[in-house]
C-alpha cells in the first residue's frame, strides 16, 4: 500500500516479473488505464499525460495524484507460456 499527498507521483513495480510476458494490464478496480499487448497498446485518454508505463519492468508511474486515485491497482500479466498472474496493490491519496 502506498500513501501519497495529492499532486506527487506514485511508481508501482512488481516484485516478481515473470521472465516472458506477452500481455500486460493495469487497471483500476474495474477500469482499464493501459494494457499492451502483440497487437498494440491501448490507454484509458482519462489517464493520457498522466502515466507512464515501463514494458520491460512492468512498473506504472502515476503522476498528478488526485483523490479520487485511492483505490486498488491490479497488474495482469499472461506469460510466453499461457500462465495468467494477477497482483495488486492500493493507493491511498490524501490531502
Amino acid at each position: 500500500m502506498a500513501n501519497k499527498a495529492v499532486g506527487l507521483n506514485v511508481i508501482f513495480t512488481p516484485n516478481n516479473k515473470p521472465s516472458a510476458t506477452i500481455f500486460s494490464r493495469w487497471s483500476f478496480g474495474e477500469t482499464l488505464i493501459i494494457k499492451e499487448a502483440p497487437d498494440g497498446s491501448e490507454l484509458n485518454p482519462d489517464y493520457e499525460g498522466r502515466v507512464s508505463f515501463n514494458n520491460k519492468t512492468l512498473a506504472l508511474e502515476l503522476r498528478d495524484l488526485r483523490l479520487d486515485d485511492s483505490g486498488m491497482y491490479i497488474l495482469t500479466v499472461v506469460t510466453s507460456t499461457a500462465k495468467e498472474l494477477m497482483g495488486k496493490t492500493s493507493l491511498q491519496v490524501f490531502g
